[in-house]
């Protein structure tokens, strides 16, 4: 099954709320977008496209917006060629590429060679949602739709993304992101200005990637009047508490050592 029913129930989701998305390549703009955002803690090196090379064909960004026009909402995704993963976030290539060197190697402890992306990957992130309409369920509605596009347009063989502590324990990765894989990966993980952190590799392999669309749409059409508000919030977070709790086998977190 393709991910495309999916993505307009979501499209009809976000009509419902009132609002709607934009979607266009990574650019200046959504630097300055970023720039601008209201309670944004940290940068997103990873989208930046002085760093990177992008273009329409290997990235895009989604702008979500209110009644007004105002941006309340943002994620990004990015095509890589996984073949040498470790080693680019090893050298932290991943986020700074080529253009910076850092002399300081990410300390990787990730184990789970099953779960290491080794061919074509949609990176996800640069998630952000205004603080005034946190808690209502944006960030699951742009995730996803972030991650289905990102199966739409360049099939590839894995979906995924990377987290810190903070939000891997409070379940976010699992129940808004929708990734059914939560990984410790590397220690001592810094971007300038913060102290040192404990970094998740988020994955999703492309089949299972089609399964989760296909159980959101279900749960889509068996909700129908379904609204992007503090109900669906609530229930997303009565969701998390039950993951944290129960370690539900959807959020397998690895932080042995």
């Amino acid at each position: 099954m393709s991910p495309s029913r999916t993505i307009e129930g979501i499209n009809q989701l976000f009509e419902r709320s009132g609002m709607g998305y934009t979607v266009d390549p990574i650019d200046e703009d959504f630097m300055q977008a970023l720039f601008r955002a209201e309670g944004k803690k940290a940068g997103n090196p990873e989208f930046d496209p002085s760093l990177h090379d992008f273009d329409a064909g290997n990235s895009f960004w989604l702008g979500c917006r209110d009644w007004t026009g105002e941006l309340i909402a943002t994620v990004a995704a990015r095509l890589l060629n996984a073949e040498s993963f470790l080693e680019s976030c090893r050298s932290y290539g991943l986020w700074y590429g080529d253009k910076i060197r850092v002399t300081d190697p990410l300390n990787i402890v990730f184990n789970s060679y099953e779960r290491l992306p080794n061919q074509n990957a949609a990176f996800i992130g640069a998630g952000w949602v205004r603080p005034d309409r946190r808690g209502r369920g944006i960030s699951w509605a742009m995730a996803r739709l972030a991650n289905y596009l990102a199966l739409e347009r360049w099939n590839p063989e894995w979906v995924i993304g990377m987290s810190l502590s903070g939000v891997t324990r409070a379940s976010v990765p699992a129940v808004n992101f929708g990734f059914p894989r939560i990984d410790r990966f590397a220690t001592g993980f810094r971007l300038p200005g913060f102290s040192r952190q404990l970094l998740f590799l988020l994955t999703m392999k492309r089949h299972e990637g089609v399964e989760i669309a296909a159980n959101d749409l279900h749960f889509l059409e068996d909700n129908p009047e379904l609204m992007l508000d503090s109900a669906f919030g609530g229930h997303l977070r009565q969701m998390r508490h039950r993951t944290a709790d129960q370690d539900m086998e959807v959020a397998v977190i690895r932080a042995a050592g």
